[in-house]
């Protein structure tokens, strides 16, 4: 019996190592306004407002992997505005200036991972923002529901947050010649736990429209969102109503 040599293409498979997709990076600016008002006639004094806008720099490499991706983000720099709040301004830079740290996204963007420490819950926001949960192979015209339960621990407490999400697929424009897919998203959530010492219950609710490329990661963004809350802290004899609004803006650059 004679033995044909193989194929040159199928001893090249036999003998060449596997080798996976090079990793990509990719960098962001997000913008982001934060503002809080604290009532605080409960202990007779007056309302205290709070507010900043800081524009954060973030790189973002990702590795795929089984089920996902493995991502490492690093905050390359952090520009709070000229008139932002000194201590929400000191707050953001001990936690994410600088800040570097690893996670994983699954296939439906749900992302773990990241520390436990200051930078922890920051990182895991903007990772979820940059890939936002999808629905297996969803197309424009498709509409879905997800529910998520994330616990942060900072402050010396934990908070719980329970979130419903609505999200509505249409036709995205071009991207690098590429079809986007564009997202509407309705979240109602439920807040609680502790924080600095007080006991936190509240409410809130936001929006979002994004486009997102087809390996599933963010291009731009634009969110707005408010939380209202109540404290109860043993110095008060009342719960103190707290409100925060937030809106943001996420930019793939180039």
């Amino acid at each position: 019996m004679t033995i044909r040599p193989l194929p040159v293409a199928l001893l090249a498979a036999l003998i060449l190592p596997v080798t996976s997709p090079a990793p990509i990076t990719l960098k962001y600016k997000f913008t982001q306004s934060f503002a809080q008002t604290i009532d605080l006639s409960a202990v007779g004094q007056e309302v205290q407002s709070q507010q900043v806008t800081y524009d954060a720099y973030v790189a973002v490499t990702a590795h795929d992997s089984a089920g996902g991706h493995v991502v490492l983000a690093k905050v390359d720099s952090l520009v709070p505005a000229a008139d932002a709040d000194p201590q929400i301004t000191a707050a953001l830079t001990g936690a994410l200036k600088n800040a570097v740290d690893s996670g994983f996204v699954d296939a439906h963007g749900e992302v773990s991972g990241f520390a436990a420490g200051p930078a922890g819950p920051g990182l895991r926001g903007m990772m979820q923002a940059i890939y936002p949960k999808m629905k297996k192979g969803a197309k424009p015209g498709d509409a879905w529901t997800d529910t998520t339960s994330v616990t942060d621990s900072s402050a010396g407490g934990a908070l719980t947050r329970k979130l419903i999400t609505s999200y509505t697929a249409t036709a995205g424009d071009k991207w690098k010649g590429e079809t986007t897919l564009k997202l509407v998203t309705a979240t109602s959530m439920s807040i609680s736990g502790t924080q600095g010492g007080a006991e936190l219950e509240g409410n809130g609710r936001s929006s979002s429209t994004l486009t997102v490329s087809r390996a599933g990661h963010t291009v731009t963004a634009v969110s707005s969102g408010d939380i209202n809350l109540t404290a109860n802290t043993p110095q008060a004899p009342a719960p103190l109503p707290i409100v925060n609004k937030t809106s943001s803006t996420l930019t793939l650059l180039p």
